[in-house]
């Protein structure tokens, strides 16, 4: 069943990743088009005549030695007056002219040389590949650059057909394939004409195509990898002259196929003012590009225009002389025509346009990641090298022996070995020990040039050893994830299961720990891929894997960042377990070993997926929307107020047999907020879930029953109250009151700076509450915007100090060998609010609490926080020092005062901080109303 269902499904994948049927009709034009480039260059007629237009007069510039133009006495210098009785004016009814000409039709000029005029006659002879305006290599040379342009223009089309970056470098490329001398299509005319009309068709796009690709060229520049421009009525400003510049275009080429004998309606200053225009946007496209470049925060991002820029530098220096010759026909015969067109320079003039241009607009859309150039040579060198010394030595010393045996034919080979056999001994040695040795050395080379992989192959492997330890998948998953992502350096780990009779995939560990909304179907495409494959899928990697699944799953792993899948345990109609990982931070794809190792671990974690799991585990929990954060049975399927899909909790939605969750209100580092009820009481409480990693030991476990007890104890107006707390199964809680309002960074965020009366409103409570807690010797360690809350309550606003249930006693402590010491420090300070003590793992004190108050008065009064480095070490020495930006930084309409009483509060010194909260506001409100007398003065 599964085999048949597959089956439909990569069918019905094979088609969508196919390419849409107008790429393949696009395509077929410009093969066409070049197809009728290379026949005429073989069948086509040939004058042998070059001319421009000066000065309202059509001069000869060139003429080519043994053509027909040289045979009938033409000469540069002459005045075409006409051709066959057509006027000639300009050098477009020139083209119009040329375009209608025939093989063996004798054609009459009439020249002015030297104010005589003169009756000429030419005969077109049939153009070979040997042809007079080009040597036989350089035109060799000059098809197969453009042929490769145009392989690699239909490759990247229908590599991402559904790409419109991709879709436009194509048509670019293919354009820029088909550029040539207008007098390279010579009696062109009675060869189109004599075309099926499907063919003529297809010739009309290509026509299209070109006359656009310069707005196209500005639009790739202007939207690539993301868009500069927004507004749509600029982009109609930037399309409406291209637009209308088609109709000279197209008219032109329409009346020289259907009435050659007719003169253009258009005079030449149109032609040249829209080449002009086309010029602009050529010009505009890198501008928009180095705008785009500077807007980019993505490094990979900006390396695609990097090496974009790089490629179109090349190609516009190996053009810059085909355009030069272009717009001065006459320097074709001189020693710089010559010059460049010499087959050594015109063959690096294609390398560079038809292989290093078009390469770069294919890899830089291809590629799903880039690397830095000198980092790719750099190591690849050092490591090629390295190797190779080492695999190379036994052949070449097996060379040796033969060159010196063949170079010495004349000598017996024992007569050989005498003299010279040392030498092959001690290689021959050497050779063995490389032999013995080549893994560890190997290895040593891994870890010189490569530490990072080297750490990660010996992290993986030690994974690997320790499962064999570990009870079950569920008690080893959240070592097993933060393992990988140390190793790996992996944006994101999580470890995915289902069981039987589930539908969807939930989160059982993540790293980091807040990742765990990842949403995977057990229907999904994705997974009947990896039923399928059974083996570890990278999306970076395998485009094709992509190009074969549904819109809204590319859509789901483009928004969840998913790079690799590893399948632990599969089968549609059993319990699945995955590993899912996101890109690496280093943005290398994931390697063949990295791949290897993960299978590796995999392969131990299916063994450990079929021991005996707690039934607590499998049973036990609550559905979440994601979305709401309402909270549902495990029975419900989606959430009624949104639609949302559910995500499953593994912990108890009754606490103490009382408590019931109803919705998620809040979530942080240290655990989840949950608005619910006591049943008991029947009131509305708030329930805070600690994180079960932060008080997994016992001695934590009784840390944190003394600290609850503590802050249950301390009953203040401005201190949220405590009604219980308790451990549900590893699951540690406390229950408050429920309240309404919002936090201090809410209100901050919606406008600050603040006012100093709104201020010391606000501060008044707070230290109202610190000054409390003091007094019954607590600290709070952990003040912060977020754990100061404005309730709105029936009697007014009251300022609510939170997270006191996280403090740590000054009259107790753990012993610093206790295991407890690395799960205490995630909750030692939020640190952009912390003391220098705190920094430096010395001991708190009240002082450490009224550094955060001073800290969140100056973002109160300025509206920015007081240390703002550019690096997280210069923050650290800033904050050591009590370095903080000066007031006057932020405000000059304020005294002195405020920023005394600022460098008092931030002394690095405990000892010389003010310690106590009340006096701290006291200063505050002195420091402000003394700003107040001086304004008012």
């Amino acid at each position: 069943m599964i085999k048949s269902a597959t089956s439909q499904n990569m069918a019905v994948l094979a088609v969508r990743r196919s390419a849409p049927w107008w790429i393949w009709v696009v395509a077929a034009s410009f093969i066409l088009s070049f197809l009728l480039v290379i026949y005429f260059d073989f069948e086509g007629p040939v004058l042998g005549i070059f001319s421009a237009s000066r000065a309202g007069r059509l001069v000869v510039t060139v003429v080519a030695p043994r053509s027909p133009g040289d045979v009938a006495g033409l000469r540069a210098g002459d005045r075409i007056i006409r051709a066959d009785g057509r006027l000639m004016r300009s050098y477009i009814e020139w083209i119009q002219f040329l375009f209608d000409v025939r093989v063996g039709k004798p054609i009459r000029f009439e020249v002015d040389r030297a104010n005589e005029t003169l009756i000429l006659t030419a005969t077109p002879e049939r153009k070979s590949f040997f042809g007079y305006d080009s040597s036989s290599v350089n035109r060799a040379l000059l098809r197969t650059g453009q042929a490769f342009t145009l392989g690699l223009a239909c490759f990247l089309a229908f590599a991402k057909p559904r790409n419109s970056s991709a879709l436009m470098a194509a048509l670019i490329l293919a354009a820029l394939s088909l550029i040539n001398n207008p007098q390279n299509l010579i009696g062109g005319g009675p060869i189109l004409r004599g075309l099926p009309t499907i063919a003529i068709a297809l010739l009309w796009l290509v026509a299209v195509s070109e006359a656009l690709v310069a707005p196209i060229l500005f639009t790739f520049c202007a939207t690539f990898p993301i868009s500069l421009i927004r507004s749509r009525w600029i982009w109609a400003l930037v399309w409406t002259p291209p637009v209308l510049w088609l109709v000279p275009r197209l008219s032109l080429a329409y009346q020289m196929m259907y009435y050659p004998s007719q003169p253009s309606i258009f005079p030449d200053w149109i032609h040249v003012g829209l080449n002009s225009l086309s010029a602009g946007y050529f010009v505009g496209g890198p501008i928009a590009m180095a705008l785009n470049y500077r807007r980019l925060i993505d490094t990979n991002e900006r390396r695609r225009i990097q090496i974009l820029m790089i490629g179109a530098s090349f190609g516009f220096l190996a053009l810059a002389p085909s355009m030069l010759l272009a717009a001065n026909p006459a320097l074709t015969g001189t020693w710089l025509g010559r010059f460049f067109n010499s087959p050594p320079n015109l063959l690096a003039r294609i390398v560079l346009s038809c292989l290093v241009f078009p390469l770069s607009f294919v890899y830089s859309i291809l590629r799903h990641r880039l690397f830095e150039v000198r980092i790719i040579i750099r190591r690849g060198i050092q490591y090629a090298m390295a190797r190779g010394v080492l695999f190379s030595i036994m052949p070449v010393l097996i060379v040796g022996l033969l060159t010196d045996v063949a170079l010495h034919g004349d000598q017996p080979l024992a007569v050989i070995l005498k003299s010279r056999g040392w030498i092959y001994g001690v290689f021959g040695a050497l050779a063995a020990i490389v032999y013995q040795k080549r893994q560890a050395w190997l290895d040593r080379l891994d870890q010189v040039f490569f530490r990072d992989r080297y750490d990660a192959k010996r992290l993986l492997q030690e994974l690997v050893q320790s499962l064999k330890h570990a009870e079950n998948l569920f008690a080893a998953s959240a070592e097993v994830v933060k393992r990988i992502e140390n190793a790996l350096h992996s944006e994101f780990v999580s470890l995915l299961h289902r069981a039987a009779d589930e539908t969807e995939f939930r989160p059982i560990a993540s790293e980091p720990a807040h990742h765990t909304n990842m949403r995977l179907r057990k229907d999904a495409k994705l997974m009947a891929l990896v039923r399928v494959i059974e083996k570890p899928l990278q999306f970076s990697s395998s485009t094709w894997l992509t190009e074969k699944l549904p819109r809204e799953e590319i859509r789901l792993i483009e928004q969840e960042r998913i790079d690799l899948i590893v399948p632990i345990r599969i089968g549609s109609d059993a319990a699945e377990s995955l590993l899912v990982l996101g890109p690496k931070r280093s943005e290398e794809p994931y390697s063949r070993e990295d791949e290897r190792l993960l299978s590796a671990i995999a392969a131990s974690l299916a063994l450990l997926s079929r021991a005996a799991v707690p039934e607590r585990q499998g049973r036990e929990g609550f559905q979440e929307c994601p979305s709401c954060g309402a909270c549902f049975s495990l029975f419900e399927s989606s959430c009624d107020q949104d639609g949302s899909g559910l995500v499953r909790i593994d912990m108890s939605r009754l606490l103490a047999s009382r408590y019931r969750l109803e919705r998620r209100i809040g979530r942080g580092g240290m655990g989840t907020v949950y608005a619910g009820v006591d049943e008991m009481l029947e009131r509305a409480i708030a329930v805070k879930m600690i994180r079960a990693e932060l008080v997994e030991h016992p001695q934590i476990t009784a840390r944190f029953h003394q600290e609850a007890r503590s802050a249950a104890g301390l009953v203040h107006r401005n201190v949220i109250t405590i009604y219980d707390f308790g451990v549900e199964r590893r699951h540690p809680f406390i229950v408050m009151e429920l309240l309404a309002g919002r936090t201090l960074r809410a209100e901050l965020d919606r406008s600050k700076p603040f006012s100093p009366k709104r201020t010391i409103e606000i501060l008044d409570g707070v230290c109202a509450a610190i000054e409390e807690a003091h007094r019954r010797k607590l600290l709070h360690r952990d003040l912060k915007p977020e754990n100061i809350f404005i309730a709105q309550t029936p009697t007014g606003e009251v300022v609510k100090v939170l997270d006191f249930g996280l403090v740590k006693a000054l009259a107790t402590s753990i012993p610093a060998d206790a295991p407890t010491r690395a799960a205490t420090s995630v909750i030692a300070g939020t640190p952009y609010y912390m003391s220098p003590e705190q920094l430096t793992g010395e001991t708190a004190s009240q002082a450490t609490d009224v550094w955060a108050l001073g800290v969140i008065a100056y973002e109160m009064l300025m509206g920015a926080h007081p240390f703002v480095t550019p690096s997280l070490t210069n923050w650290q020495n800033a904050v050591l020092k009590g370095r903080f930006t000066p007031i006057h930084v932020h405000r000059q309409d304020v005294s002195e005062y405020w920023q005394a009483f600022f460098e008092r509060v931030f002394q690095p010194d405990p000892k010389q901080r003010i310690d106590s909260a009340q006096i701290f506001l006291a200063e505050l409100l002195l420091a402000l109303k003394s700003g107040e007398q001086k304004t008012n003065s």
